[in-house]
């Protein structure tokens, strides 16, 4: 028991503070660049210019993977003409009074 309550004392006696002033840190130095990187850097696009072609890579890549379902899709989605046919003809009929 004696050695647990030592073992406490230890863990939560206060530490003093160390005390030695902080040595100051150097500024980082310049990173000098080689020409190809200064050459690579004048001929890249701008970053809409970028933009547009990443956009664009996205959307084929998405079309050549799902264009069968979406066209799919679209294609349940649109009425056809009889579809829209049929409608017009049940409309009629609840808009038309019973006969008498």
């Amino acid at each position: 028991m004696s050695d647990n309550s030592k073992l406490i004392k230890q863990l939560t006696a206060k530490k003093p503070l160390d005390t030695k002033p902080a040595q100051p840190v150097a500024p980082p130095a310049p990173k000098k660049s080689s020409e190809f990187v200064k050459t690579m850097k004048a001929y890249m696009p701008s970053k809409k210019t970028m933009l547009d072609v990443s956009l664009f890579a996205v959307t084929v890549y998405v079309i050549y993977e799902y264009g069968k379902n979406i066209a799919s899709f679209v294609e349940e989605a649109v009425p056809t003409e009889q579809g829209i046919l049929d409608a017009m003809q049940q409309q009629q009929a609840m808009m038309m009074p019973p006969p008498m």
